[in-house]
């Protein structure tokens, strides 16, 4: 399956008989309603939940390209978690958060990608899980490494060599070397829980994470983008091929 559409139409499907409401891919681009965001924080309808009105997290929020520029597609799944509602005249009323009625959806969604994680698989032998970040150009106080620390300008973290094939990780770090970048791995990230979670590379299910270093595409401190941003998306949109090319013939080769 090598058509962009008939992969869409599969993983939508696959997404419907998984129990999702909705699915739907799309590419990334400026929020069009981010002003209702702003208004939803400044009203205070965030709660105690502060980390969503920081500066810095409703700027986030107005442009996916903003946090990760390598993004090409965007696929966004939606459920229900509101239960039926208590039956008419209960003697009881309380008001509680729809969201802490039913089941903990931080359990119920992670199952459901991973069973579409699973069927993925089986239909086409093999994943290749490729999780993205942007760090700091120098660690903090509180950061990986040390703070006071320059970062590399790309850091491939496959938890010591556990989550995915020796092969791909070199791989990965030699393609961006030939790009005239500078790469560590596992220095100072080895990979979050999300690379653990889903990798099990005996079974051909392989998980990098993917650090890169925000001075080559912002200026940290006005959070805006500079020169280097085109010039990196263009980088990233090789490294994708390059991988694209690299999986096909590993799926070819078995």
């Amino acid at each position: 399956m090598s058509d962009p559409a008939d992969l869409a139409r599969y993983i939508k499907s696959a997404c419907a008989d998984l129990g999702f409401d909705l699915a739907g891919i799309t590419h990334p681009r400026a929020v069009q309603h981010h002003d209702v965001y702003r208004s939803w924080v400044s009203a205070g309808r965030h709660g105690t939940m502060g980390y969503l009105a920081t500066e810095r997290a409703v700027a986030a929020r107005r442009d996916p390209r903003d946090v990760m520029p390598e993004c090409r597609s965007v696929l966004v799944v939606a459920a229900n978690y509101l239960p039926s509602p208590p039956a008419e005249g209960a003697p009881w009323q309380i008001d509680i958060a729809a969201y802490a009625q039913g089941q903990d959806y931080h359990r119920v969604l992670p199952a459901r990608l991973r069973r579409l994680l699973d069927e993925t698989q089986r239909r086409f032998g093999a994943v290749y899980h490729i999780d993205c970040h942007s760090m700091p150009a120098v660690g903090g106080s509180q950061g990986e490494g040390g703070e006071g620390k320059p970062r590399a300008e790309f850091v491939l973290g496959d938890r010591d060599g556990t989550t995915c094939d020796a092969a791909f990780t070199e791989f990965v770090r030699a393609t961006l070397v030939a790009m005239g970048y500078q790469v560590a791995v596992n220095d100072p990230y080895k990979g979050v829980e999300l690379v653990r979670a889903y990798s099990e590379p005996r079974r051909r299910r392989h998980s990098l994470q993917v650090e890169i270093n925000k001075k080559l595409y912002m200026d940290e401190a006005t959070r805006t983008r500079h020169g280097g941003f085109a010039l990196l998306q263009n980088d990233l949109t090789r490294l994708v091929e390059a991988i694209n090319d690299y999986i096909g013939s590993e799926l070819r080769r078995v």
